[in-house]
């Protein structure tokens, strides 16, 4: 998911057409990160299985913080 709305944020395409300025702030700075050449690392927290991948996110953003929060909240 990070990756296609990243592609479309560079490309100027809009987030969805009810709200085209919906891009995530991970997204807007992902999309910087590769506009200005930087490297980009991503550390995998944890495998879990895909049924449950949603349910995780959840719980680990509640417990580490929120990436998409320029805050890390």
């Amino acid at each position: 998911m990070y990756i296609r709305n990243v592609k479309n944020l560079l490309a100027g395409k809009p987030y969805r057409k009810n709200k085209p300025d919906g891009y995530r702030h991970i997204h807007r700075e992902l999309a910087d990160a590769l506009r200005k050449g930087k490297a980009i690392e991503f550390i995998l927290v944890e495998n879990c299985e895909l049924a449950d991948i949603y349910r995780r996110e959840r719980e680990l953003i509640h417990k580490r913080g929120n990436l998409n929060d320029p805050e890390g909240r």
